[in-house]
């Protein structure tokens, strides 16, 4: 339906547009940490020249916890932040928020669909090794 315009909406919409001026330091922050997170557990593993300070071996049974522990991680991440998406949205149909061309409308079909598209994206070009990173970092953006 059409947005009810009313004086409580028009001081949210000026919040949001006031939020939307800024660098997202808060996004920024959340991907930060989920970095340092994956970049952590990866070195506690180990992994060619450089041993595990835990003493993790390759295929080991710590090995296959701490990849699941780092799965559990982005995945926990991912729908964190999916879920701050999916409230932003609501409220900006609520409010009649003006988008522009190029804005993503984070409903429930982008809320699926670009994650699902970056993961195997990702998935994929990971296969490649460091070569992959190249091609998937534009992709992403």
């Amino acid at each position: 339906g059409t947005p009810l315009v009313n004086d409580s909406n028009s001081k949210e919409l000026e919040a949001i547009l006031e939020w939307e001026r800024k660098p997202p330091i808060q996004s920024i922050l959340v991907l930060v940490f989920m970095f340092v997170v994956v970049l952590v557990i990866n070195l506690l593993k180990g992994g060619g020249a450089f041993p595990s300070p835990l003493d993790i071996q390759c295929g080991s049974r710590k090995f296959w916890m701490a990849n699941a522990i780092m799965l559990g991680w982005v995945l926990g991440v991912t729908f964190y932040v999916r879920s701050i998406l999916a409230k932003e949205y609501e409220t900006k149909q609520r409010i009649g928020y003006p988008y522009v061309e190029g804005d993503i409308l984070w409903d429930d079909h982008a809320l699926a669909y670009y994650p699902t598209i970056c993961s195997l994206v990702g998935f994929f070009v990971g296969m490649l090794g460091p070569v992959g990173g190249i091609v998937k970092g534009p992709l992403m953006l």
